[in-house]
């Protein structure tokens, strides 16, 4: 995928409180600097954008790591628990992890 674009996505398979997620972790040797990326999108909708300025922030070579969320709030009384599930994005033949690379 190239660096300074917007980048459509679509997918099939969403679920009602379900989260695609995106994360990318870009370390600048130069300075020191880390930069993490974590873009959530409804996965019922099945179809999203990375913005450009998101982009921007990635270097050739980086890699998204895709991923499903879903969280379950469960109350206790008093006080309450968060449940996460969360699953890789395989490719369609389910035999690979799905990453996306920046060029």
């Amino acid at each position: 995928m190239a660096q300074f674009v917007e980048l459509p996505l679509a997918w099939t398979r969403g679920a009602a409180e379900v989260e695609l997620r995106f994360e990318a972790l870009h370390v600048d040797d130069a300075d020191s600097k880390a930069t993490m990326v974590l873009c959530r999108f409804d996965s019922l909708a099945g179809r999203a954008a990375l913005p450009k300025s998101v982009m921007s922030v990635l270097a050739p070579g980086d890699e998204l790591t895709l991923y499903t969320v879903r969280l379950r709030r469960i109350d206790h009384g008093d006080f309450s628990t968060t449940l996460a599930a969360v699953t890789d994005v395989s490719t369609p033949d389910e035999r690979f992890m799905a990453k996306l690379k920046v060029e």
